[in-house]
């Protein structure tokens, strides 16, 4: 059994993303021109509670996005957890957790792939912290439509 870390560059661009957004200031003025492509695809597809739905686009991300600022909870952190795949360079699943300073904490399945250059991020799917078999389903679906990295089981 290896004991050695699981990564690749789409965890440690969401890593570094997290720690960006959790230095933020809050306000309506959130720029994620620099993270998140101009064709981005959000899906928030975990079930009961809120669900955020479908948002297409960098505009509808970022207003999305203001809504995690506005729950009155606290300031939002966001907390990268335990890897649960990685497929290629561009594709990740993860477990991130969102603890604002009221004590509301939320975890899910994080799934996001990034665009073909690695410099932002293309898509991101939600699913139960216990879909783990949908996600690297999701994640192995994604790395088989790039046609610019080689397999890479892990």
């Amino acid at each position: 059994m290896s004991h050695e870390r699981l990564t690749n560059a789409a965890v440690e661009f969401m890593r570094s993303a997290h720690d960006r957004g959790n230095a933020l200031k809050p306000g309506p003025d959130l720029d994620y021109s620099g993270t998140v492509a101009e064709d981005f695809v959000f899906e928030d597809r975990r079930s009961g509670g809120i669900s955020f739905g479908r948002t297409e686009g960098r505009a509808d991300f970022e207003r999305l996005a203001a809504t995690v600022w506005d729950a009155g909870s606290g300031r939002p952190v966001f907390s990268m957890r335990d890897i649960i795949a990685v497929r290629g360079e561009r594709c990740a699943a993860y477990v991130l957790s969102l603890e604002y300073g009221s004590g509301m904490v939320s975890e899910w399945l994080n799934c996001v792939s990034l665009n073909s250059d690695r410099q932002q991020l293309q898509r991101t799917v939600q699913l139960d912290v216990d879909s783990v078999d949908d996600a690297i389903a999701l994640l192995d679906k994604w790395h088989a439509a790039f046609d610019d990295e080689p397999d890479t089981p892990s």
